[in-house]
């Protein structure tokens, strides 16, 4: 299941190319090293994560490390509020969930899990099938929930990645170009178009 995100990353890691934030710096090859480095200590294979990616290069680590582990990635807002990650906790029922506004006190403290980096475990039981294609699936791109509740759009790596080149070359971006990203990763336009298309 992570055989398009290893190819990915192994072609990533040869690149001249720096990601930058407020404060870090990561050349391609360091990135590539901590997001192995991550996959290591993680066992999660076929496993539904919650990840509430931030704009960070550490988050953006993790994010690579759970798909490189083979686990399922569902992504969403770090501003949803504590009821909405509730209804999204009892729809998704992730083995794994990340994000910055847990309220520890309404969970029962007996079954969270804690481990390293701020990850907490909980204690939902596993969903059935997704019709025949966990297999195939690595992320789950929720909808903004403007009608209701997010919805989760399932997408294979590798055509997140083909949607990424096919913009790149649309707007004819080069190894030359800098790119800025205002747009949350939790986006499907900010994960694929602007971060994915500029790596």
């Amino acid at each position: 299941m992570s055989d398009s995100v290893s190819l990915f990353l192994n072609e990533l890691k040869d690149k001249k190319l720096l990601l930058m934030e407020e404060g870090r710096f990561s050349t391609a090859s360091q990135f590539v090293l901590e997001v192995e480095k991550k996959a290591k200590t993680l066992s999660l294979k076929g496993k539904r994560i919650y990840f509430s990616l931030e704009r960070s290069i550490e988050s953006f680590e993790w994010f690579f490390a759970f798909l490189k582990s083979g686990a399922l990635v569902f992504l969403g807002s770090p501003l949803f509020s504590f009821e909405k990650l509730k209804l999204l906790f009892d729809y998704l029922q992730p083995h794994l969930a990340i994000a910055p506004r847990f309220q520890m006190s309404h969970f029962d403290p007996l079954k969270i899990k804690h481990f390293s980096s701020g990850l907490v475990s909980f204690p939902w039981s596993p969903l059935g099938q997704l019709e025949g294609r966990e297999q195939e699936t690595q992320i789950g791109i929720l909808t903004s929930g403007t009608t209701g509740s997010p919805r989760a759009v399932l997408h294979r790596f590798s055509s997140l990645l083909l949607n990424a080149s096919l913009h790149a070359e649309a707007i004819e971006l080069t190894s030359k170009d800098r790119v800025a990203s205002a747009l949350p990763l939790h986006f499907s336009y900010g994960l694929v178009a602007v971060a994915l298309a500029s790596l």
